[in-house]
C-alpha cells in the first residue's frame, strides 16, 4: 500500500477515536465491533453480513456503519439499505427494542442518522428478499446508465471510460 495515502486514514481514524461518539462507543457496557449475523428471511434464503458496531443505551439499539470516503459522494440508497439490512438482523435477534441507525464518516468524524422511515419490517424483508434473488439471478450487463451510482465504478473498465 502506498504510505502516502495513510497519512490521512490515520489522521481520519485519530480524530475519530477523540470525538465524543468514539467515547460514547468505548463507554457502552455491551458495544460489540465487526459482529456477524446469519438471518433466515421468509422466503427461505439465508442473509449473512457483519455490523460494524453495535451498542444499547436502555431500551434503545444502535447501530453504526463506517465509510472512509466522503458521505456526500457515496451511494446514499446503497448505504441506506445496508443499514436497513442490519436493522432487520438486530430486529430478529433484539425483537421489538427501538434502533438508532446511523453512517458514521470517518473522514468527516461525523454521523449521518437513517431513518426507516414508514416501511413495515414485513415490506422491509420483502424488499431484502427480493434484492438477494436478483443479486443471485443477475442480470449483470454493464450498464453506463448505472455508473455514477455504483460503488466498484473505480474498479471496473466500463466505470473507468
Amino acid at each position: 500500500a502506498d504510505p502516502s495515502k495513510r497519512a490521512p486514514l490515520m489522521d481520519w481514524l485519530e480524530r475519530f477515536a477523540a470525538s465524543p461518539l468514539a467515547e460514547r462507543i468505548r463507554s457502552a457496557d455491551d458495544a460489540r465491533k465487526e459482529v456477524p449475523f446469519r438471518i433466515r428471511l421468509e422466503k427461505g434464503a439465508l442473509m449473512v453480513g457483519v455490523i460494524d458496531v453495535i451498542w444499547s443505551e436502555g431500551e434503545r439499539i444502535f447501530i453504526r456503519d463506517y465509510k472512509i470516503g466522503s458521505i456526500e459522494n457515496a451511494p446514499q440508497e446503497l448505504y441506506r439499505h445496508q443499514l436497513l439490512f442490519y436493522a432487520l438482523a438486530a430486529r430478529k435477534h433484539f425483537g421489538g427494542s427501538p434502533l438508532d441507525l446511523a453512517l458514521v464518516s470517518l473522514k468527516e468524524t461525523r454521523e449521518i442518522p437513517v431513518e426507516r422511515n414508514s416501511l413495515s419490517w414485513e415490506a422491509l424483508e420483502k424488499d431484502i428478499a427480493a434484492a438477494a434473488h436478483q443479486g443471485a439471478a443477475g442480470p449483470f450487463d454493464p450498464s453506463l446508465e448505472r455508473c455514477p451510482l455504483c460503488p466498484w465504478k473505480g474498479e471496473c473498465l466500463l466505470g473507468r471510460r
